[in-house]
């Protein structure tokens, strides 16, 4: 991985990164590597990582870009990483990846030909196989997300991401902070300490606008009746925009560092030194 080996640039702030972005090929997104390395820099970012949604060999999930799109999107990647590196922007390559059990040995694979992979989980199963959809519109029972958690989890132990995105997404449509809302919540960063996988303050859903709760409107996610809970654990952090357009590379991270600041949630910076991209407090 060619980094930059100078010294002082080799640790790369919490607020000077980002590292969950997608481009045009997840369909649900637009622009491509270099219209957001333009607004990184725009926005002072000095890295930037491209994690878009990644295609599987079956094409299973309708939001990720096909599976014959994989190798020119790295390709992609790396010729903007080049581009843009005497600009003074570093550009590394990434998936962001839906945990599936069957799919174990693929990403162990994949991951040695980007940078780093992010956990996630949009969709996820029941019991008897059926997919639950994390963003439905009907109110899950407690019985699915302990299964989000128990699956996402189950991601987590094989340490092959970097960090896990959104991890208190099921609050998207678990609209109620309750008994099992927060068993749920406990699971996952319980996970996150044990395993040592930073979890993600989301600036997607922190921007998407309110949603109503009997306790008053509240972003989506990130909740922070989760990250009260992650306080209390010692969870570790990571904020990121989640960006699907080009002008919101930055999006949410003033108000995120605030909130993790008031809430004593340890944001992490990125080591660049390595082969790898590291996060450390």
């Amino acid at each position: 991985m060619a980094y930059n080996t100078n010294e002082n640039t080799n640790t790369v702030p919490s607020t000077e990164y980002n590292l969950h972005t997608h481009t045009y090929r997840c369909n649900h997104a637009r622009g491509d590597v270099a219209d957001y390395a333009e607004e990184a820099l725009k926005n002072g970012l000095r890295l930037l990582g491209m994690s878009d949604h990644c295609p599987l060999p079956d094409d299973r999930w309708y939001y990720c870009m096909t599976y014959s799109e994989k190798d020119e999107y790295l390709a992609e990647c790396m010729k903007q990483k080049r581009a843009f590196a005497e600009r003074g922007l570093e550009i590394i390559k990434g998936f962001e990846c839906d945990w599936s059990l069957d799919m174990k040995s693929y990403f162990a694979d994949l991951r040695e030909q980007c940078d780093y992979l992010v956990l996630a989980l949009h969709q996820y199963t029941d019991s008897d196989g059926s997919l639950l959809d994390v963003f439905s519109t009907y109110k899950p029972s407690a019985k699915l997300i302990r299964r989000y958690a128990e699956q996402l989890v189950k991601g987590m132990e094989t340490g092959t991401f970097l960090f896990c995105a959104h991890p208190d997404l099921f609050a998207a449509s678990y609209t109620e902070w309750d008994a099992e809302a927060e068993a749920a919540a406990r699971e996952i960063i319980s996970g996150s300490v044990e395993y040592g996988i930073p979890l993600e303050l989301n600036g997607n859903g922190w921007c998407r606008g309110k949603i109503n709760t009997s306790r008053g409107p509240r972003a989506p996610y990130p909740t922070f009746d989760f990250w009260r809970i992650a306080a209390e654990y010692g969870a570790k952090a990571v904020i990121n925009s989640d960006a699907h357009v080009p002008s919101r590379v930055a999006q949410g991270f003033a108000d995120l560092k605030s909130k993790a600041e008031e809430l004593g949630v340890e944001l992490l910076s990125l080591d660049i030194s390595g082969e790898r991209p590291v996060l450390k407090g």
